[in-house]
């Protein structure tokens, strides 16, 4: 992992963490600048909790 601050990093997430975050029925929009700023582990950690 790249961040150097002790207290930044511990509040850093897997994917499969943040998706825990977030309610089932919840709309949840992304979006990014370049393909280096798009999500892409989350969505695919939301997708994995659908029934």
């Amino acid at each position: 992992m790249r961040i150097r601050s002790a207290e930044v990093r511990a509040t850093v997430l897997s994917a499969q963490e943040a998706a825990r975050l977030f309610d089932n029925g919840s709309t949840v929009g992304m979006s990014g600048l370049t393909g280096a700023g798009d999500p892409k582990a989350v969505p695919l950690a939301l997708a994995e909790r659908l029934p």
